[in-house]
């Protein structure tokens, strides 16, 4: 009775040992599959997946000291690529490196890490050189010295700025403005010399005031007036350049007296109160001769002032 006792004791043992066995079994294939699975899915530059699979190998063997590091280097890479995303470069540079030397670690997933790592160093340094190129240019165009800021933006926009859109934004409406104010300046400045060859045309104009002193620029028109007061004017339109004088000469002696008019929109003025006129600025009007009063028998000469 005692020996059939104890023989189902040994059974007993020896069934349970197989249950633990079998269960050692199993926990080592879900770990060993997860730890395949998880570096083939970093092989495919997959970390998300990665990162789960780690865990789930981790869940298999809880100490695992290779499931932890694995995991560790890729929750590393992982957070790396989210600072990248928030422009903290620096941050994702030191994440990567702390992936890079987590100890019992893959190998191959260091491998990514410190490639990943040389890409990123060298987007900063572009980066690093877009904004000193951007600064260099907002500088200079606070001097006012918009053609040597355009020249910075130029090499600047040059460049593939793809991943730096801000930076493109900004130096391209940097550009626009530096245009639109060497626009105006050079408006200004042809103003600027336009006012003073009119200033110039008008001084030489005020220091030579008889009509018989002309010189080899002046345009001289001859018109008549019978004692019917019947107005001959041969000319009826001219060109004259700003600064250039004309000076209208009546040929008879005849009594019947006449007025001579012109509009007053700034292209011609009279020098002194003669009959000579000075183009003043570029546009068009006219001057009208009226004799003794009678519309009727007046006629007028179209004036273009050029620069």
């Amino acid at each position: 009775m005692k020996t059939h006792h104890m023989t189902l004791k040994i059974i007993a043992l020896i069934c349970l040992l197989l249950m633990l066995g079998g269960c050692s079994s199993k926990t080592e294939a879900v770990y060993q599959d997860s730890i395949q699975k998880g570096l083939d899915a970093i092989a495919e530059n997959d970390f998300s997946k990665a990162e789960g699979l780690f865990e789930m190998a981790l869940e298999a063997k809880e100490k695992d000291v290779r499931a932890k590091a694995y995991l560790k280097q890729v929750q590393l890479f992982l957070k790396a690529d989210d600072l990248i995303k928030q422009n903290k470069i620096d941050g994702a540079l030191q994440s990567l490196e702390k992936s890079i030397t987590v100890k019992k670690g893959s190998k191959v997933i260091a491998a990514k890490a410190k490639n990943k790592k040389e890409l990123l160093l060298t987007t900063k340094e572009n980066q690093d050189h877009y904004h000193a190129l951007l600064t260099d240019a907002k500088s200079i165009n606070q001097s006012g010295k918009y053609l040597e800021s355009n020249i910075k933006l130029d090499e600047l926009l040059k460049a593939d700025l793809t991943q730096f859109a801000s930076i493109k934004d900004e130096a391209t409406k940097l550009k626009d403005s530096n245009n639109e104010a060497i626009r105006n300046a050079e408006i200004a400045q042809a103003q600027k010399d336009a006012q003073a060859k009119v200033a110039a045309a008008e001084q030489a104009a005020k220091k030579d005031t008889k009509l018989n002193t002309l010189s080899a620029d002046d345009v001289v028109i001859h018109y008549s007036i019978s004692n019917k007061g019947e107005l001959e004017l041969l000319t009826s339109s001219l060109i004259l350049k700003v600064g250039q004088r004309l000076v209208l000469t009546r040929d008879d002696k005849n009594d019947v007296d006449e007025r001579t008019l012109f509009s007053a929109n700034g292209t011609i003025d009279s020098f002194d109160n003669t009959n000579g006129i000075i183009a003043v600025a570029p546009g068009t009007t006219e001057i009208t001769i009226i004799p003794d009063e009678d519309w009727d028998k007046s006629k007028a000469i179209e004036v273009t002032v050029i620069n």
